[in-house]
């Protein structure tokens, strides 16, 4: 029944404008949120855990089952709506690739984010690698959808505001500024291709640039088993500037990979 409710065609809404990506402050957060993100810093600090593939091995453990069941937990309501009018999330694994773009960055001298963008961008296997010039938008769904990224023109200067904000909060708040660039490439969508990976990528080599003792962050396998959670609460947070549910995502996903 739900889904020929969902099929009726009510569900068409076109071409939706991604918002230009306005980076909040660290000093905008409340102080429950600074908090908690400064908690979870400490906490994988304070296990000191050595092998930068420890939360890799352990969510493709088939022994460890009990892991993703936990990491299911963090799907959002809407998910299973997303999967039907997105297919789902694809199977697809963290490379060894992209850990080692990470890492590298982790030992560079520089702060900020336009370097490190830079160092990625170079070194995926990507069709294209300049800031793009042309207008890109989402996959379409099944009713027709598609989100519409920021027109070319807007990019360079919404990059460099977040690199700015990112610079003012990266020692003092690295998790936050992991989010930032995490948030901003997929909301700004720099470049032709390898958008989603960059992202990821940024967002691990920040924390492990900053945090002792911190590991790869399996970001698109905790993705697809919670079945697209991470994608709808990045759109809230873009649309509807609600980060804290963003914000404990990423928390939650430290905690349950440091747990066991």
């Amino acid at each position: 029944m739900a889904n020929r409710s969902l099929g009726s065609g009510k569900y068409y809404i076109g071409d939706v404008h991604i918002p230009p990506f306005r980076p909040p402050p660290w000093s905008s957060l409340d102080t429950g949120l600074r908090n908690r993100l400064n908690d979870v810093e400490k906490a994988i600090a304070a296990k000191g855990e050595t092998n930068p593939l420890a939360a890799i091995e352990k969510i493709h453990d088939p022994k460890r089952e009990d892991i993703k069941s936990r990491v299911e937990e963090l799907q959002h309501p809407l998910s299973p709506y997303l999967s039907y009018m997105d297919g789902g999330v694809r199977k697809s694994r963290t490379s060894s690739t992209e850990v080692a773009i990470a890492q590298h960055i982790a030992k560079l001298k520089s702060e900020g984010l336009l370097n490190a963008m830079n160092v990625v961008i170079e070194a995926l296997p990507v069709h294209a690698k300049g800031i793009r010039v042309t207008q890109v938008g989402t996959n379409t769904d099944k009713f027709g959808n598609r989100g519409i990224y920021p027109p070319p023109h807007r990019v360079p200067a919404l990059i460099d505001e977040l690199d700015r904000t990112i610079r003012d909060c990266e020692a003092e708040a690295p998790l936050w500024a992991s989010i930032l660039a995490f948030s901003g490439v997929n909301a700004i969508h720099p470049f032709e291709d390898g958008n989603g990976r960059t992202a990821r990528i940024l967002f691990n080599a920040f924390m492990l640039k900053r945090v002792r003792g911190c590991f790869y962050l399996p970001i698109i396998e905790i993705w697809e088993i919670s079945k697209g959670g991470l994608l709808i609460k990045l759109r809230d947070a873009l649309h509807n500037n609600n980060w804290s549910d963003l914000a404990e995502h990423f928390c939650r996903s430290y905690e349950i990979m440091m747990d066991g």
